[in-house]
């Protein structure tokens, strides 16, 4: 019997004992091959088994791709090709894992599919690796996303990457109620010094994302508005936003003040 055979009849895992411990030296003990075939494709296995074997597989990568991991990527975009939502959503979700690791697995052909994709949270897959795997070649096919769905997400890499007039004829688009404040800071921070009036927008949709765009740009220290802004905010994250925008705005005798109306502590 194969190792990979005997290691399925190994049961489902559990959280109890050493069972983590031995499934995880025992996937180190398979041949990089068996570690890829092992990988089910239709995603019947636990979620904890995947997570082993993509993590051995990872590693497999840093000394080249065989061609046991081209042929399980592929497995991968055929099944994602054809597959129902849920299995579409798995099968990103491991590529991402693989195609990070070695973008000649298919990284820019997995963009492609989940950044054209009607599914938002397809779409969100990519723009959350683009964040940290960005290129200037990526570019085009986030403007296309943007374009046809206008994500926030997609937004949000523009904003980074696009020149201020862009940005400002992008504003009644990006500026809407629903949207997170830290992708809307990160535009209102680059278009601030040519177009002030943005700022306002901003406080009209998230007051604490206002203020921690004050203060990263240095001010100016508005006390009224500051304070206006931390008591317009009702989630605890939001207000301690707040709250840090007015110490690095050195507010000391805002921030006294505040405590003091026990609106803190």
């Amino acid at each position: 019997m194969s190792r990979v055979a005997t290691y399925d009849q190994l049961g489902p895992p559990t959280h109890l004992g050493l069972d983590g411990s031995f499934r995880t030296a025992l996937v180190r003990c398979l041949s990089d091959e068996d570690a890829c075939s092992g990988f089910n494709a239709a995603f019947s296995q636990h979620h904890l088994e995947r997570r082993r074997l993509l993590n051995r597989i990872v590693r497999d990568l840093e000394s080249g791709p065989r061609d046991c991991h081209f042929a399980l990527a592929e497995r991968l975009f055929s099944a994602f090709s054809v597959g129902a939502h849920r299995t579409k959503q798995s099968c990103a979700a491991a590529l991402f894992v693989l195609t990070e690791a070695c973008p000649q697995l298919g990284y820019a052909r997995l963009l492609a599919d989940v950044l054209s994709s009607p599914s938002v949270s397809l779409r969100r897959q990519g723009h959350r690796s683009l964040r940290h795997t960005w290129q200037p070649e990526f570019l085009g096919e986030v403007l296309k996303t943007w374009d046809q769905f206008r994500d926030p997400e997609a937004f949000e890499l523009l904003a980074r990457e696009m020149p201020q007039e862009w940005l400002a004829a992008a504003v009644d688009d990006a500026f809407v109620p629903g949207v997170r404040g830290r992708i809307l800071a990160r535009a209102a921070i680059r278009l601030a010094p040519t177009h002030p009036e943005v700022l306002e927008r901003l406080f009209e949709l998230s007051p604490a994302s206002w203020a921690y765009s004050v203060a990263k740009l240095g001010g100016p220290f508005d006390v009224a508005r500051l304070r206006d802004a931390f008591r317009q905010c009702e989630d605890l994250d939001d207000r301690s936003l707040v709250i840090w925008s007015i110490g690095q705005l050195r507010g000391w005798d805002l921030l006294l003040e505040l405590h003091k109306a026990d609106a803190i502590a």
